[in-house]
């Protein structure tokens, strides 16, 4: 009797159709390939990725894109590892203010962003942007993962 419930309860988690950890991250958002050539900042970007898009890609590497906000904002990058295999010296995530006159760097040690993404599920921080316009976006890392990325943009209206 025990093992037919048992049988019963791992039958329907399969059959559920629950969301596993990588859906819940991209929350519904479609994949862009980020594989266009955008000018910006004197060099160039994959894409735009905004509210409704997410990139795949692997470390080590680097991966440019950009975000056009409307005017100030806040700008959360989220990183998430489908895959972890060895742990680098660091993790790289810029934000270019339009016109790329200022710019916000965020550097996390390799064992500590491997480390917050086991604990929390991923990796985000957030910059504030002051102009409107096109924001070059870079995020680099020495470890190696297959990785999935999401920006988020909030304007202070948004609150």
């Amino acid at each position: 009797m025990r093992l037919r419930v048992l049988f019963a309860i791992v039958l329907g988690a399969a059959l559920c159709g629950c969301p596993d950890a990588a859906d819940q991250f991209i929350e519904g958002r479609l994949l862009d390939p980020c594989n266009s050539s955008w000018p910006v900042c004197t060099t160039t970007a994959g894409c735009f990725v905004g509210n409704s898009y997410y990139l795949e890609g692997q470390f080590p590497g680097t991966r440019r894109f950009i975000v056009r906000t409307d005017g100030q904002a806040a700008i959360t990058l989220s990183v998430f590892l489908k895959t972890q295999g060895a742990v680098g010296h660091e993790l790289r995530m810029e934000w270019n203010d339009a016109a790329c006159g200022s710019k916000f760097v965020e550097l996390i040690d390799g064992t500590a962003f491997f480390k917050e993404v086991e604990a929390e599920g991923s990796l985000s921080r957030t910059k504030n942007v002051y102009r409107a316009g096109d924001h070059l976006l870079e995020v680099s890392s020495d470890s190696t993962a297959e990785y999935l990325l999401k920006a988020e943009v909030k304007a202070p209206e948004d609150d």
